[in-house]
C-alpha cells in the first residue's frame, strides 16, 4: 500500500507542483534505441525531501534543459505517451533510480535512451456511456510505472515496461478515483499482465462523479509514505 501511495504522490506532485526558482539547471538528451533524437518527450525531476519539482519537453534535436531549486535528492525521469518511462540512470525501475545532487552547480549529461515498451489500452466512459477526455491514467508495478491522459474519444494508451503485476488507476478532479477492474481499493485491483505483448480493453465504464473522495484524502490520512 505504501508503494502505491509513493507512486501516486510522486506523479501528483510532478503534475501539479512546479516550483522553479532558477537556481541550478539539469540538461541532457533523449534518444531511441537507434540513437535517433526524440522530440516532445517530457523530462521531469522531483525532490521528495523538499517537494520541489520541475520539467520541460525535449526540442527537435532531443535536447532539454530546465532549472530547479537546490536539493540533493532529485529523481529524474523521461516519458511520453509513445515511450515507456525511464528513470535516471537508464532504468525503468523507480527503486533503482540514481538521485541527483543539485546543490553545487548545474548538471549536464543526464541522458536517456527510451524504448516503446508494451501497451496497456482502454476506454473511459461515464455512467451514460459518454467517453471522457483528459482523465489521468496511471499504472505501476515492481518493474515499471506509466502515465497518460485519455483522448477526446475516451481512449488511453500506456507504453510501459513489460510486467505481470500492473495496477491501473484512473482519476481526475471531477470523478471518483478508480482502480481496474471497477474497484476503489488498491488491494482489490485486478492485476494487468503485459509481458506477452499489448493488452487491450482495460476499460473504466460507468464512472461516477466525485462525491467526496479526493486526492487530498491520501495526504491527510497517510503521512508515512516511503
Amino acid at each position: 500500500y505504501k508503494e502505491f501511495l509513493f507512486y501516486f504522490v510522486f506523479l501528483f506532485l510532478i503534475l501539479f507542483s512546479y516550483r522553479i526558482a532558477q537556481a541550478f539547471s539539469i540538461s541532457g538528451k533523449v534518444v531511441d534505441v537507434n540513437n535517433i533524437p526524440l522530440s516532445n518527450i517530457w523530462v521531469n525531476a522531483y525532490s521528495k525531501l523538499t517537494g520541489y519539482s520541475g520539467g520541460t519537453q525535449t526540442l527537435s534535436d532531443g535536447t532539454y534543459k530546465f532549472e530547479l531549486e537546490k536539493a540533493n535528492d532529485y529523481l529524474v525521469m523521461a516519458w511520453s505517451d509513445d515511450y515507456a518511462m525511464k528513470f535516471y540512470d537508464d532504468t525503468p525501475y523507480i527503486k533503482e533510480a540514481k538521485l541527483l545532487d543539485l546543490t553545487i552547480g548545474d548538471i549536464t549529461g543526464i541522458n536517456f535512451v527510451l524504448t516503446k515498451g508494451n501497451k496497456i489500452k482502454g476506454t473511459i466512459k461515464d455512467l451514460s456511456g459518454t467517453p471522457l477526455s483528459d482523465i489521468n491514467v496511471h499504472c505501476f508495478s515492481e518493474k515499471g510505472v506509466g502515465f497518460c491522459k485519455s483522448k477526446s474519444d475516451g481512449t488511453y494508451t500506456l507504453n510501459v515496461t513489460p510486467a505481470s503485476d500492473y495496477r491501473v488507476i484512473a482519476w481526475s478532479d471531477d470523478y471518483v478515483m478508480k482502480f481496474y477492474n471497477d474497484v476503489l481499493d488498491y488491494k482489490e485491483a485486478t492485476l494487468v499482465d503485459n509481458t506477452q505483448g499489448d493488452v487491450n480493453n482495460i476499460d473504466f465504464d460507468e464512472w461516477s462523479k466525485n462525491i467526496g473522495y479526493v486526492c487530498q484524502d491520501i495526504f491527510l490520512k497517510n503521512d508515512t509514505i516511503a
